[in-house]
């Protein structure tokens, strides 16, 4: 099993910084926020390259494109709304905006060797049925996408959404799964390079 640790907890350092030390603590992958502060899509064709070779540089692959939040939709990224406009949102408009990033998100990870994003269902609320609804239309639809590209799409769970749930180690143990599991812990954005190196003591107790 190969690990790969998110950009949302290195929200003060740059992109090609983050990319280094990750590197440099030992991590196989790197998990890419596609939101600020590093890259909000779409990004410029040079934008893209550069992080290609700072990625060959420091021998790091793309564990997965993290599409969950869109902070910056509105620019501001203390929102409480960070995901949304979401894949379920009531207004066809908004949704639709979130169908096409999603659509983005998907060449991008297609360019940059990814095997897959991760996408949340958006916020919990009234109308639970109409939002499962739209959740279900927009994911068939994405789906297809997907595969047409060749990129798995995973869906992240945490309180509050609309749709919840639990990982566990011990049945991607049972399973044999050789994949990637990236960890995230955006809370520590104070002090990302301590956190990274106790996730991978931790993680590796697990997965070995």
């Amino acid at each position: 099993m190969k690990i790969g640790f998110s950009t949302n907890a290195y929200s003060k350092f740059s992109l090609s910084d983050t990319i280094k030390s990750i590197s440099e603590i030992g991590y196989d992958a790197i998990e890419i926020v596609l939101d600020i502060p590093h890259a909000f899509l779409p990004l410029e064709s040079s934008l893209i390259d550069s992080i290609k070779k700072n990625l060959e540089d420091n021998n790091l692959q793309v564990s997965n494109l993290n599409a969950n939040t869109v902070e910056g939709y509105s620019g501001n990224e203390t929102s409480s709304e960070k995901f949304e406009p979401s894949l379920s949102n009531i207004d066809k408009k908004l949704r639709d905006w979130r169908i096409d990033y999603t659509k983005k998100s998907i060449e991008l990870a297609a360019e940059l060797d990814s095997p897959s994003i991760c996408i949340t269902s958006g916020l919990d609320g009234s109308y639970k049925d109409m939002l499962l609804s739209n959740f279900s239309d927009s994911l068939f639809y994405l789906a297809s996408f997907a595969e047409k590209n060749n990129i798995m799409i995973g869906i992240e769970y945490e309180p509050g959404l609309l749709i919840e749930c639990k990982e566990m180690f011990e049945y991607l143990n049972q399973v044999v799964y050789d994949g990637f599991v990236s960890i995230e812990l955006y809370p520590y954005n104070k002090n990302p390079e301590y956190a990274a190196k106790e996730a991978l003591s931790y993680i590796r107790k697990l997965v070995d």
